[in-house]
């Protein structure tokens, strides 16, 4: 994921918004992660979240738009690249909460 002041206030093609709760106080900053167009699309009408913990873990959250965050998926990624990395795991997440559906 990137996130930068400097940044657009909207995705590039294949980028998803990602709501980035930032320590200490839990600041929204909006980032965006690199999933790819197919992923962007799949992810339409869920809300993607994310915060970094202080063990250089990233907490991923996701959720139908409509639904309270009490329903939304967790999982833990590695702050770096490769399989288990945030934006690998966010596309799992993504295929998890299609396959699911809507509740």
């Amino acid at each position: 994921m990137k996130g930068d002041p400097l940044d657009l206030l909207n995705p590039l093609p294949g980028e998803l918004a990602v709501i980035h709760y930032v320590a200490p106080f839990g600041r929204q900053k909006k980032v965006f992660a690199p999933v790819g167009e197919e992923y962007v699309r799949k992810a339409e009408g869920m809300v993607a979240s994310a915060e970094v913990l202080s063990t250089d873990i990233v907490a991923l959250y996701l959720r139908w738009a409509e639904e309270p965050e009490e329903k939304e998926l967790l999982r833990l990624a590695r702050n770096g690249p490769g399989a288990d990395s945030p934006n690998e795991t966010l596309k799992r997440m993504i295929d998890e909460l299609r396959e699911r559906g809507r509740r």
